[in-house]
C-alpha cells in the first residue's frame, strides 16, 4: 500500500500472485504524477526479481510506466470484442535466471 502522507487513505497498491503475476498496481488520480507508481513498484521488485503483467495496447500510459520500469513486451493476444490486443510485459531483474 502506498501512502502519500498527505491523507489517512491509501492512494496506491499492488498485488502479487503466485507466479509472480502483478495483477494490479494502481495510484489513485489525485497522486498521479507524484512518485508513487514508481515507489510501489520497487516495492514489488524487492519481492520478486521475475514479473509480469497483462495490459491492454492503447494503454499507452501503462504500457510507457512499465517500460520505464524494464518490462518488454513478450506476447500479444487479441482481446475480446474490438481490435485491441492484450500485451504481456515481463520484467526481469539483475541476477534472475531467464524469464520463462
Amino acid at each position: 500500500m502506498y501512502l502519500s502522507g498527505e491523507s489517512d487513505t491509501a492512494d496506491g497498491f499492488f498485488t502479487l500472485t503466485p507466479g509472480n503475476a502483478l495483477p494490479w498496481l494502481c495510484v489513485s488520480p489525485a497522486a498521479a504524477g507524484q512518485g508513487g507508481g514508481s515507489e510501489l513498484m520497487t516495492a514489488a521488485k524487492q519481492v520478486s526479481k521475475q514479473l509480469h503483467t497483462w495490459v491492454l495496447q492503447e494503454n499507452l500510459r501503462a504500457r510507457y510506466f512499465l517500460q520505464e520500469k524494464g518490462f518488454v513486451e513478450r506476447e500479444r493476444q487479441p482481446a475480446r470484442g474490438g481490435d485491441q490486443h492484450w500485451l504481456l510485459m515481463c520484467y526481469q531483474g539483475k541476477g534472475s535466471d531467464t524469464y520463462n
